[in-house]
């Protein structure tokens, strides 16, 4: 992975008008509203390095600001702010999802007995990781985005779909539905 930073400075001009004294402020564009912007992909490295690598918040600072050679510091509270915008981005796909498991006749079935290979216990064994990793989640929203950002992430592997892809496609706006996902496969 090569990572580029490139500083930007953006001005915002304010003009007055001459005959009636009004002052015109130029509209900044809410992407630019705080002092450091990082692009899409630094915050689904961020977001990737936390739900799929289990990595905690601080440790996934630490891993950016060193990737970056200390270029790229983002806080802790900024990465926990990703978090909560992705999951707002899947907000379509969940619902998308629920309405996908409600059409099943059979939404799981295990013939087979055997502890390890049960599809449900891989399933929750994410969830157990993520806890051991953090002690347990702070609150329910933190488990209720962690569990939302882990289905959309589990379905697009299904599919062939790497995480770091699903999650810079989500925070771009585009999420991938089911029927992309199906239609998707990365590896052909």
């Amino acid at each position: 992975m090569n990572i580029i930073v490139k500083k930007v400075r953006h001005q915002f001009i304010e003009t007055q008008c001459p005959q009636c004294g009004h002052i015109e402020k130029m509209k900044i564009p809410k992407q630019l509203l705080s002092n450091n912007q990082y692009g899409t992909g630094i915050q689904a490295l961020a977001l990737t390095l936390m739900n799929e690598g289990y990595v905690s918040i601080n440790r996934t600072a630490f891993i950016i600001k060193g990737l970056t050679q200390g270029q790229i510091t983002p806080s802790e509270g900024y990465i926990s702010k990703l978090n909560k915008r992705l999951y707002q981005c899947l907000e379509t796909f969940e619902n998308e999802m629920k309405k996908e498991i409600v059409k099943l006749k059979i939404i799981h079935w295990d013939d087979e007995i055997t502890f390890t290979n049960d599809t449900v216990e891989r399933g929750l064994r994410t969830s157990k990781t993520k806890m051991k990793v953090l002690g347990q989640f702070n609150n329910i929203k933190s488990a209720q985005y962690f569990a939302r950002i882990k289905s959309y992430i589990e379905t697009g592997h299904r599919y062939g779909i790497g995480s770091y892809r699903l999650i810079e496609t989500a925070l771009e706006g585009r999420a991938y539905t089911i029927e992309e996902m199906k239609k998707h496969n990365e590896f052909d």
